[in-house]
């Protein structure tokens, strides 16, 4: 588990994901705050 807080696979803007494990959920939840971000910045454009 040492490795994981040596090398966070999660993007440091989301501390609290680092403690989660890298699964398909949190790619997943990743994706979804991307695309929500994206929507508003269209919005915004």
């Amino acid at each position: 588990q040492q490795q994981q807080n040596s090398t966070p696979t999660s993007p440091s803007r989301n501390p609290n994901k680092t403690t989660k494990p890298t699964t398909t959920a949190s790619i997943k939840e990743n994706n979804v705050q991307m695309e929500e971000e994206q929507s508003m910045v269209s919005v915004d454009d």
